[in-house]
């Protein structure tokens, strides 16, 4: 509220009493106000006239003191007491009462009296009034008196009076009031001692008004209208000023604020409840809410089906708004969980639920884990579905007791020997380490074996057996070795106690060398064996040899050396020990071939040399189709007797042939290899045998 006004005092001096004229004020009524749109709101301009306003001081000359005082004032004319100033000792908090009447007779009568107020005071200098901020405006009409309490509440702190000379005597007075002397007491009021002191003159000043001419008061309002009151309709939020004219006061204005309130209520969102479950429809924007369906804001309640509710929201001021929101009711899941079910002592269970898709279980069970239920008892499960709803099953769990399982006496084995573990006292048996009941098998260490076995109820129990493995000697069957043909060689195995060799060898007895594998079997003081193998070798050389014409040559090549010999006399041939011998007279001829350590003589070629080449320029002999594979066919241009022999030089066959004569002769029996056919003369032709 805004307040424009002029005003002017007129200070008028009295003996004993000081008088002016009143502020001149304005104000409407209400002061500043919210409405509804729409509504109607009634504003009413109060113009205050002038007033004259008189003070009458009592006495300041203290000379005694006490809580406070009680004492009467008597109105010549019609006066409003507006407020006093008191004389404490000390910073204490004032408080005044009053009633109609004389105070006489009622000092200890607290029912009697009307508390108007207490303020807290700050002392001024002793003789100086202390203005005491309590509003009393208390009217006390013309002839009529009436009594006041003044006192201190601190018991600790007294006001100042003065002794007086007759109780209910005026004391001091003007041409409006008369102030009377009183009592001293006690606070509050006698506090119970029933005793007062008098008569006592309070000390202070009366602060008072007495009413002014009746005045002349005009008002104009904005809306032009011309009236105290006016009761716009107001659709927003509007200012409002007035124009007051008053005899003896300035020209005064006011002006007032209407505002209006459109609540915005909101019913809160769309929400989804669970079936039998409650609700609570809480609105806001406003101050009260009122909603259909006998539903109360704030306060649960439980829906039977999904439906929309309306809230009407009303704020401070009286206005409303409404808002709507859907409650939808969601059917509960049917939840199972699941079939009576048996476990065995110690073994796990997994209880899952079905018809939602989440679920709680109790007992500290979870959902599709497993757990080890300890005895036989229900669970159940709360399931919750993708609306959140929920329900309930039950599930019972019968905890067998378990069969007495027995994995067998200890034993000790060899290592890669093997053991047929069997446990008894249940239906079936399975082990670990990859062992199987009533199977042999062979352990590859040191090493206890769990057997689990099963009855017939599916209960299984463990027991558990050591198996010690002994370890094996580390037997050595010798380095591998590499002899020549036919020689002597003497085997010796190493790392048990006792051996034993395969191929007929005795350990430590010499035989003659063959090529191959040689296994031994050691058995050590456990009566534990081991193998090992040797690899004996034997190193041949290679005595084959080509014969072309006159020149014989042995195949070995490499690393090999060679002495020729002479067949006919077994004698070496001196400085012939290259790879190649050619032969300078008829005769059988052999090799002796050096290779890898070891030796070895080919077989003994003949070589005929006389004849062959006028016999062979002359073309007195053919053999065809030469090589073959057995059947030759001989042409001789001279009679004579042949001889067909082999590369040693024997004799295989004898032909008689007359000249120009053909003979065929067959070889098939003969192994495949050079033959040759010569004349009784010493001429010959090489033959070449092929299969």
């Amino acid at each position: 509220m805004k307040k424009i006004y002029f005003a002017f005092a007129l200070m008028l001096s009295l003996a004993g009493t000081k008088n002016s004229f009143g502020q001149c004020g304005l104000t409407i009524s209400p002061s500043a106000s919210t409405v509804c749109s729409g509504d109607a709101v009634t504003l009413t301009a109060t113009a205050t006239p002038p007033v004259n306003a008189s003070t009458l001081t009592t006495t300041m000359a203290a000379g005694n003191n006490h809580r406070g005082n009680m004492f009467d004032i008597t109105a010549t004319n019609t006066v409003t007491i507006s407020s006093f100033d008191a004389s404490p000792m000390g910073n204490t908090t004032i408080a005044v009462y009053y009633k109609t009447g004389t105070y006489a007779g009622f000092a200890n009568t607290p029912g009697a009296w009307t508390l108007i107020g207490s303020a807290a005071v700050t002392a001024m200098p002793a003789g100086t009034p202390t203005p005491v901020p309590v509003a009393v405006n208390v009217t006390i009409p013309a002839g009529q008196t009436y009594a006041f309490y003044v006192t201190s509440t601190n018991t600790a702190v007294s006001l100042n009076y003065t002794d007086g000379t007759a109780v209910g005597a005026t004391y001091v007075s003007d041409a409006n009031i008369n102030f009377k002397q009183g009592v001293g007491l006690e606070y509050p009021f006698t506090a119970g001692t029933g005793s007062t002191f008098s008569p006592r003159v309070w000390n202070g000043v009366i602060h008072y008004t007495t009413p002014a001419p009746t005045p002349t008061i005009t008002y104009l309002w904005n809306t032009s209208a011309a009236t105290s009151a006016i009761t716009p309709t107001v659709i927003a939020s509007s200012q409002y000023t007035v124009q007051a004219s008053v005899t003896g006061c300035p020209t005064m204005y006011d002006t007032v604020d209407i505002a209006v309130s459109i609540p915005v209520v909101n019913a809160g969102n769309d929400t989804a409840i669970c079936e039998g479950s409650m609700a609570t429809l809480s609105a806001s924007g406003a101050i009260s809410y009122s909603w259909n369906n006998g539903v109360s804001n704030g306060v649960g309640f439980a829906p039977s089906s999904t439906m929309s509710y309306m809230v009407t929201g009303t704020d401070t001021y009286g206005c409303t708004a409404t808002d709507n929101v859907t409650v939808t009711v969601n059917t509960l899941p049917n939840v199972d969980a699941g079939a009576y079910t048996n476990v065995c002592n110690g073994s796990s269970a997994t209880l899952s639920g079905s018809g939602a898709v989440s679920y709680t279980w109790d007992n500290g069970v979870t959902d599709g884990l497993s757990f080890v239920p300890t005895a036989t008892m229900p669970y159940n499960v709360t399931g919750t579905d993708t609306n959140g709803c929920s329900s309930t099953d039950t599930v019972t769990v019968n905890v067998l007791s378990l069969p007495v399982v027995d994995a067998g006496a200890d034993a000790t084995i060899c290592s890669g020997s093997s053991i047929i573990l069997s446990g008894s006292g249940a239906v079936s048996y399975a082990w670990d380490n990859g062992v199987t009941d009533g199977v042999a098998f062979s352990p590859a260490s040191t090493m206890s074996y769990e057997v689990t076995g099963t009855d017939a109820n599916g209960c299984m129990d463990t027991n558990t057996v050591m198996i010690t493995v002994d370890p094996l000697p580390v037997v050595s069957a010798g380095t591998d070795q590499a002899v020549c043909a036919g020689s002597d060689v003497t085997l010796t195995g190493a790392g048990a106690t006792s051996y034993t060799w395969n191929n007929g060898v005795t350990d430590g007895v010499a035989f003659t060398a063959s090529p191959g594998s040689y296994i031994v079997t050691g058995t050590d003081a456990n009566g534990c064996s081991a193998n090992d193998t040797m690899m004996l070798s034997i190193n041949t050389v290679n005595v084959a040899t080509t014969t072309s014409g006159f020149v014989i040559t042995a195949a070995a090549a490499g690393t090999a050396s060679y002495q020729w010999i002479d067949c006919g006399t077994s004698t070496a041939i001196s400085a012939e020990t290259s790879q190649s011998y050619t032969v300078t007279a008829n005769g059988d001829y052999a090799v002796v071939v050096t290779e890898n350590g070891c030796s070895d003589t080919s077989a003994c070629v003949p070589v005929i040399i006389e004849g062959i080449a006028d016999l062979n320029a002359a073309g007195s002999l053919s053999v065809f189709p030469n090589p073959n594979n057995g059947t030759f066919v001989i042409t001789a241009n001279a009679a004579g007797v042949y001889r067909i022999v082999n590369e040693l030089g024997q004799t295989i066959q004898t032909i008689r042939l007359n000249a120009e004569n053909n003979y065929s002769f067959n070889m098939e029996q003969l192994s495949s290899g050079v033959y040759f056919i010569s004349a009784e003369s010493g001429s010959g032709k090489r033959i070449v045998v092929t299969k």
